[in-house]
């Protein structure tokens, strides 16, 4: 018995060291909730609201359909201390001391100057007035250059927060005035259970394949019925890319010129996810010969050239069947 209450007492520390690790676990979950993965940004962002010591502007940076605009919209309810109870109701949008800006079409300095205005305006009911700039990367230059100011001159109540998968394309006098959060990929175990129940094994397997990474992605399209049957599509045609038979892969061309240049890009995108996760699986030059030649026609593709040329040159390249 004194052997066994021994070891227990020397095992105290640790325990203790596990017990709290997983209160602050619990902590995180329960206050940022619905976000799959990115425990150590969540984390960073917490202590920063805890201490007091919050940046006045922050970057949070990362591929598309990971979670940064959950998590800045997380954040800002947080910062508005709006609670966990609220988080499903659509008015928190309408916060009076929140703002946001959704830059899929654009954002010009007028629309700046509006939110610049807003955020001069004291905080209504809450400590903080905060912005969110989505797809920030959208800004004009004037628009850009009008931000600049309240990132230089901050109020003391006001947070900013841009939101972009292509941070190069930020001003650097911009950027270097953020606090930069970096967010990855999560896995698609972590919120394969945040998926429709309705979903087949088949259909899952297909929104692993085109989104392995991107919970954003995976919960959009998990609900389009037309987008769904249009990935099986791309996976059958995928072994006519890879097919060695020339004929085969050309008749892929014939099928491709005829869709709109979204569509073709959803296949590539596809295709190109497939042979990067195979090549972390099974690495051989074939499969990386492969998906160098899919990215360069990517490129091409952006550059509005011919898509019927380049998409042949892709199926006639030898390493395609290698």
């Amino acid at each position: 018995m004194r052997s066994r209450l021994l070891v227990f007492c020397c095992d105290a520390p640790a325990l203790a060291g596990l017990l709290s690790i997983l209160i602050e676990n619990a902590k995180i979950n329960n206050m940022w909730g619905d976000i799959c993965g990115h425990k150590r940004q969540l984390e960073f962002l917490e202590n920063a609201i805890s201490r007091g010591k919050l940046a006045h502007g922050y970057l949070f940076a990362g591929p598309e359909g990971v979670g940064k605009r959950t998590a800045a919209r997380r954040f800002a309810e947080r910062l508005l201390e709006l609670g966990v109870g609220s988080r499903d109701d659509k008015s928190n949008r309408f916060h009076p001391d929140l703002i946001e800006l959704d830059g899929t079409g654009g954002i010009k300095i007028g629309q700046v100057r509006e939110l610049i205005y807003k955020l001069s305006l004291k905080p209504y009911s809450a400590t903080y007035k905060v912005a969110i700039i989505d797809q920030a990367e959208n800004m004009t230059v004037e628009a850009q250059n009008a931000l600049l100011k309240s990132l230089e001159e901050p109020t003391s109540y006001t947070v900013i927060v841009l939101v972009t998968a292509n941070p190069q394309r930020l001003l650097k006098t911009i950027s270097s005035r953020l606090q930069k959060i970096t967010f990855g990929g999560a896995e698609f175990k972590d919120y394969e259970n945040l998926l429709p129940a309705k979903l087949s094994s088949e259909q899952k397997r297909l929104i692993a394949a085109y989104a392995p990474t991107q919970p954003g992605i995976a919960m959009r399209i998990s609900s389009d019925e037309d987008f769904l049957a249009h990935l099986s599509e791309i996976d059958s045609q995928y072994n006519d890319l890879i097919s060695t038979d020339e004929m085969q892969r050309l008749l892929l061309v014939s099928a491709l010129e005829d869709e709109e240049n979204d569509t073709v890009h959803s296949k590539i995108h596809f295709w190109t996810v497939k042979l990067a996760e195979e090549l972390k699986t099974k690495p051989s030059v074939s499969t990386a010969a492969k998906l160098r030649n899919l990215l360069a026609t990517t490129l091409l593709l952006d550059q509005n050239l011919n898509s019927k040329l380049v998409l042949t040159n892709l199926m006639l390249n030898n390493e395609l069947n290698a």
